[in-house]
Order: C-alpha cells, then structure tokens, then sequence
C-alpha cells in the first residue's frame, strides 16, 4: 500500500474508534468515585497515545515504526 493511503487508512480507523467511544460512553455519571465519560476517554487517549510514535519520518517503512 502506497505511504499516503495507508496514513489515509489509518487516520480513518482512529477517527472511526474515537467516534466509536464517544457513541458507547454512557450520558450519565456513575456514583461516588466513579470516572466520568471524559475522564475514561482522557484515560484511554493518554494510553493510545504512548503507543504512537512521537516523529513519523515520511518515507519510512511500515516495519520501521
């Protein structure tokens, strides 16, 4: 797959999982001590984004990353 169009496809499916918890994330709050469905989000951004790598080096192959 081209460089461009696997960066196309992979910012897609990002988008499509963000939008994917945002639609799964109840309206209401829990009770006493419970995370708020920004707090969760916040939680997994934070987690998804140690698995990204900080510089993408245009031209570098998949197996580089």
């Amino acid at each position: 797959m081209h460089e461009n169009a696997n960066i196309a496809f992979n910012l897609k499916e990002s988008q499509l999982a963000i939008k994917t918890i945002l639609d799964i994330q109840p309206r209401d709050t829990g009770g006493a001590g419970a995370q708020t469905p920004d707090e969760i989000i916040s939680d997994l951004i934070k987690k998804i984004s140690k698995m990204v790598p900080e510089n993408i080096i245009m031209g570098m192959d998949e197996d580089q990353l």
